[in-house]
């Protein structure tokens, strides 16, 4: 079925939603690459259109641990027969404090680009003028965060000043303090420019109807059709198809249609058609 769709192009599918008029849809496949006029910044110094940024507090802890028991050798009789045997005298070797390293999440926030998540024609350059034109998402119909889990992460550690704890070997009462190591971050970006494939209803709509978007008049959207695939993912049409067989033994565009489908898609029956579809 995806397979024997045409690709459009962002232009030519933007020249026929405002030619339909707003609130007019049409199914379509596009191909196209990620594009703002106001890139987010990032770490790895690309431009971005959406940063999911996660911050994890690194402590050392400490907890208890018991001395060995201390035994003895006695000799005691068994059967008749006298031998030595070790017998628990009830006490035990000093005890002593382990440091242990527990990792906790303190932050965690995703980023859009002011004017929303788009995409425009593929090897598109911006005018002196007017930039391109451009289709984006509504971010109440598609799952922002499970795009961003597909995306490489970047890690890295920014230690902190704390000082070094005296541990009281042998006291128990006397627990030594917990101490921040630092703290690890890791973050995912959707980059400006990286080829995108995307499935799904395009029409016109008013900008101020459309979460995530930032703009005057009406603005083209990606949307969920009721019983069709609708995805939006980083990469051409034949990685998209050859991911999913990968990772889920179905037909390529099944597996990924259920890897980035907005929530819309299953309060329509998105989950009876793919069944239906999987039984023919």
């Amino acid at each position: 079925m995806i397979k024997a769709m045409a690709t459009s192009g962002v232009d030519a599918e933007v020249r026929a939603a405002r030619s339909r008029g707003l609130g007019i849809a049409a199914y379509a496949k596009l191909s196209g690459e990620t594009y703002t006029s106001s890139p987010l910044s990032c770490r790895v110094g690309v431009p971005a259109l959406a940063v999911e940024k996660t911050v994890y507090e690194k402590k050392e802890k400490y907890s208890w641990q018991e001395g060995e028991k201390i035994y003895k050798e006695c000799e005691v009789e068994v059967d008749g027969r006298k031998q030595m045997k070790k017998v628990d005298t009830g006490r035990r070797k000093e005890g002593k404090w382990i440091a242990h390293e527990d990792r906790s999440q303190v932050e965690h926030n995703i980023s859009t680009a002011q004017s929303g998540l788009c995409f425009r024609q593929l090897g598109a350059t911006e005018g002196i003028v007017t930039s391109p034109s451009q289709i984006c998402l509504d971010l109440l119909k598609f799952d922002l965060k499970k795009l961003l889990s597909t995306q490489k992460a970047n890690t890295w550690f920014e230690p902190s000043q704390a000082t070094q704890v005296s541990v009281n070997v042998g006291s128990r009462n006397q627990q030594p303090p917990s101490r921040v190591l630092g703290h690890e971050v890791v973050e995912r970006v959707v980059p400006v420019g990286v080829e995108v494939f995307a499935l799904g209803d395009v029409a016109s709509r008013n900008a101020a109807s459309v979460p995530g978007v930032s703009a005057q008049g009406s603005v083209c959207v990606l949307q969920p059709k009721p019983y069709k695939p609708f995805t939006f993912s980083i990469g051409s049409e034949s990685s998209y198809l050859a991911d999913g067989t990968e990772q889920f033994g179905w037909t390529g565009w099944q597996a990924k249609v259920v890897g980035g489908l907005g929530y819309g898609f299953w309060a329509v029956g998105g989950l009876a058609f793919l069944m239906g579809v999987n039984s023919r």
